[in-house]
């Protein structure tokens, strides 16, 4: 006879519990990388609109863009041209490759694969998530490779114009989309870190080390080496970003490059003061007791967040313009003085000040375009 009252050997559909792994995991990509993609928004829609207004019209400002998006596909039709077109499809699949590699550690972080190990997800579930998350880091390249290729229109090269260059961009996200993934596989694969590490044993002498003056210690070690990781990062990419308008610009549209390039140098030394003052406040606390002037530490610390504007106020020298010496005497000055003003005042606590802010970049974007002939 069989007993009514018996557990059943497997639980009831209503207390099957579904994980969808792929969603999870697109959700937390989406909350670390969202906020990073609207700022990104913001700045070029603002950019869009200084340049406009220093250009005239919209027009022209697009044109602007434009070029600025075509210049992307550049060094790609070149290799196709002398190295040819599988060269130029592994070069920009090796660089999207890159760019989502970079992003790997918000596409994957410790944590999460920590936690990601202890449940039991199909691996088909776990490729399909990594291509997923990769082709939305890749979102931005495409973007811009494809207004590159609108830009370009009749202006490629016969053998490459219309259908074989959106054929080849196509072929080589596809490969960097492939690689990227493959990329968060292997960073899955990588042995766990270890939770205790070796001793060190009394027998191994340490070698002496130099040591180094106090202002050198206390701002280039910690920037260059030490915990400022998102200081440096920021301050290597502004000093490359901030270069490109004076590489770009050409004497009919100079103008609308320097408006450009004014409120690109005002944001980005804002925000490099910004991370600058985040993480350096932790050692401005424990130079505090020391022997040494802390409030001038802190004016040199701030003061590191204007070392993108000297590589790019060289290439504005260096490049094929003519300039009004009387006016450009007066801006490089100014522009030194406003960049060390915004480095030093928190804008996003004061209203004030974000006023201030904006009435400054208008005047430094007039004295920019009038020190130009």
């Amino acid at each position: 006879m069989v007993n009514a009252l018996a557990w059943p050997t497997s639980p009831p559909k209503c207390f099957e519990l579904r994980l969808n792994y792929a969603a999870l995991r697109w959700a937390g990509v989406q909350q670390r990388l969202m906020p990073w993609a609207r700022r990104l928004g913001i700045g070029g829609g603002l950019a869009l609109l200084v340049t406009a207004g220093g250009a005239g019209n919209v027009s022209s400002a697009l044109a602007a863009m434009g070029g600025l998006a075509a210049w992307s596909l550049l060094p790609g039709l070149w290799l196709s041209q002398s190295a040819g077109l599988l060269v130029a499809l592994l070069a920009y699949a090796a660089a999207a490759a890159a760019w989502g590699l970079m992003l790997s550690p918000w596409l994957l972080p410790a944590r999460w694969l920590e936690t990601e190990r202890q449940l039991p997800i199909p691996r088909s579930e776990l490729w399909r998530s990594d291509a997923a998350v990769a082709s939305f880091a890749l979102l931005p390249v495409w973007a811009l490779q494809g207004l590159g290729a609108l830009a370009w229109g009749q202006e490629a090269p016969p053998d490459l114009q219309g259908g074989p260059l959106l054929a080849g961009l196509l072929a080589a996200n596809a490969l960097g989309l492939a690689l990227v993934t493959l990329g968060l596989q292997w960073r899955r694969a990588l042995p766990r870190p270890s939770a205790s590490k070796p001793l060190r044993t009394e027998g191994h002498a340490t070698p002496p080390r130099r040591h180094l003056p106090a202002a050198w210690a206390l701002l280039a070690l910690p920037l260059l080496r030490g915990p400022w990781r998102r200081s440096r990062r920021w301050l290597s990419g502004a000093s490359i970003v901030l270069m490109a308008p004076a590489l770009l610009a050409r004497p009919e549209s100079a103008g609308a490059w320097m408006a450009l390039w004014v409120l690109l140098a005002g944001i980005g030394v804002q925000r490099a003061a910004a991370l600058l003052r985040d993480e350096g406040d932790a050692l401005a606390n424990a130079v505090a007791p020391l022997p040494l002037h802390a409030a001038r530490w802190i004016l040199y610390r701030q003061a590191l967040a204007l070392l993108p504007l000297l590589p790019a106020a060289l290439a504005w020298m260096l490049a094929d313009l003519s300039w009004r010496p009387a006016v450009l005497a007066a801006f490089l000055p100014t522009l030194l003085l406003g960049g060390a003003w915004l480095a030093l005042h928190r804008l996003q606590a004061d209203e004030a000040s974000a006023v201030r802010a904006l009435l400054l970049l208008t005047a430094l974007i007039a004295l920019g375009t009038e020190s130009l002939q």
